[in-house]
């Protein structure tokens, strides 16, 4: 079995939408299928305004149908709703074709928040992107509630899972006790766009807010891109310092 995954979403980017694909395509090929990526390698390409880690590729219809009639695929897979997802789309309707997407980004909320867009814009182009599919795929319930009522069809749950061969349970217990042991503190850590951030906020230097009960840490990563966000809190009393209500 041979399956085509058309992504805007490729190496050498690094972010959720790649190591999906990554991870499924290695699982895939335990399993004895083959998957081929269309991704915006294989066309010019220009940096996505608001994200310019992002290359997006220069819409070419012919080389796209080229490309996919070559790959002789079973399936086709529209992983993105970029130029290379909207040329692959296109393709298979014009083949008459049946094809699946996914909804992985929340383009509406990142379209309102960077660039005032109202959602309800968004969300009526992507419902009618998706919709065109034999099927969206979801990673929660809680987005696949929030999309049917959008008004989206043919929603198919594709839930993630953990590598067991990284994360697994020490075989020694570092505090020599069968039952986990709380700190007392609490870590969360997060990539946020630099582009998404209020202008007094897109520092681009390296910041340490130290306090009495954590501290904040915030620099700079991926070529100046994207904000790295750490926080270190203890946590009192039944809740997060500085969190109210938040067990």
């Amino acid at each position: 079995m041979r399956i085509l995954i058309a992504t805007d979403a490729w190496h050498p980017q690094v972010n959720g939408v790649v190591r999906t694909y990554e991870r499924l395509a290695a699982e895939a090929r335990a399993q004895g299928a083959e998957v081929v990526f269309l991704s915006p390698s294989e066309f010019r390409s220009l940096p996505c305004p608001a994200y310019r880690s992002i290359r997006l590729a220069i819409p070419d219809r012919r080389r796209a149908d080229d490309l996919i009639e070559a790959a002789r695929a079973d399936f086709v897979h529209v992983a993105t709703e970029g130029p290379v997802g909207l040329m692959a789309r296109s393709f298979c309707q014009r083949a008459n074709r049946p094809f699946t997407t996914a909804y992985h980004t929340k383009f509406p909320e990142y379209a309102s928040a960077l660039l005032s867009i109202p959602p309800r814009w968004c969300f009526t182009l992507l419902r009618r992107f998706h919709n065109a599919g034999a099927g969206t795929m979801v990673a929660t319930q809680s987005l696949g509630a929030e999309l049917r009522r959008r008004g989206f069809k043919r929603l198919m749950p594709w839930t993630r899972g953990v590598d067991a061969g990284l994360y697994h349970p020490r075989d020694v217990r570092l505090f020599g006790s069968d039952q986990p042991v709380f700190t007392g503190a609490v870590a969360w850590r997060g990539l946020v766009a630099m582009q998404a951030l209020p202008s007094h906020l897109a520092n681009m230097q390296g910041v340490n807010w130290l306090g009495p009960h954590g501290h904040v840490l915030h620099y700079p990563a991926r070529r100046i891109d994207e904000l790295h966000l750490v926080r270190r809190a203890h946590r009192l009393a039944g809740r997060i310092l500085g969190h109210p209500g938040h067990p």
